[in-house]
């Protein structure tokens, strides 16, 4: 099932793609990313706002979560795969998944891109883990691999979470969804953080739940829909945005709307990102 349910090979097939679709959820791999993979199919594939046919640059989706090879780790199958898909130049948009697969596809962007920072949109900025737990997406991002990072939506605090921040490098800022909500100037802010390439990671409960119900913990006061694509437009008129990732949608919450939202949101970004290299349908403004 290709992502927007584009049939014609011209622009479906791997090797004419400037996007790969990544899909996978560490629960059951027929569940979630197929669910925002079904709803793409209902997409209008012309966006209004770049008046472009964003598909055209060519969209291809995985069939497999990743390679059948016993001898090594999902995780670690999870990097390689990643890997071979950025030496191909392909943008990577992984579909589902949690921090542990999150940060495998992290680390093949971390080696291969210079001068990479990231943004994060989610409500919460897990620093804390316990002993015999890897250390989260954060900790790893900032700490390890010394990346400068951006989280937007900040609103589930606990008194850990400050107490870690205020110990946390300086190269990670954070803005708080009430920060960001309808204030343009604080965008800015959050952007100029940004080194020239950016690794765009999206966390569905950055979200409002008024719009996005279908995350394990929804939490009141996040981002509307013309908010993070506000955000999302100004990032890529910024930065050159090289890769993104979307999780954090629950199944166990599922319904029609969120799982179209998610793909909407994917394919506006691409039409952002990929703006002026997608054909024009009018000529645009």
């Amino acid at each position: 099932m290709n992502f927007g349910g584009i049939e014609d090979a011209r622009y479906s097939s791997f090797e004419t793609a400037r996007v790969v679709v990544f899909p996978y959820s560490p629960e059951n791999p027929e569940t979630g990313a197929a669910e925002i993979l079904a709803a793409s199919r209902r997409l209008p594939l012309y966006d209004e706002e770049t008046d472009a046919e964003t598909y055209k640059i060519g969209i291809h989706t995985l069939e497999r979560p990743f390679p059948a090879n016993a001898s090594e780790s999902p995780e670690e199958n999870f990097y390689l795969i990643a890997e071979e898909l950025l030496r191909a130049g392909k943008f990577i948009c992984l579909l589902g998944g949690d921090d542990a697969f999150t940060v495998s596809v992290a680390r093949a962007y971390v080696e291969r891109f210079h001068n990479l920072s990231v943004l994060r949109i989610g409500a919460r900025a897990v620093f804390d883990e316990p002993e015999t737990a890897a250390p989260s997406l954060l900790v790893r991002l900032v700490r390890e691999w010394q990346l400068p990072a951006v989280q937007v939506g900040l609103r589930a605090v606990s008194a850990e979470t400050i107490r870690a921040l205020a110990d946390f490098p300086r190269s990670f800022k954070f803005f708080r969804a009430s920060d960001i909500a309808g204030e343009t100037g604080r965008i800015d802010e959050a952007l100029e953080q940004l080194t020239e390439r950016v690794w765009l990671t999206i966390d569905c409960d950055g979200l409002d739940p008024s719009i996005m119900p279908a995350v394990p913990r929804p939490e009141p006061g996040g981002l509307g829909w013309f908010d993070i694509v506000g955000l999302i437009r100004g990032l890529t008129r910024k930065r050159r945005v090289v890769g993104m990732s979307l999780a954090g949608f629950s199944t166990e919450r599922l319904g029609a709307a969120p799982a179209y939202l998610c793909a909407k949101l994917i394919y506006q970004t691409l039409g952002f990102v990929f703006r002026d290299e997608a054909p024009k349908v009018v000529g645009g403004p």
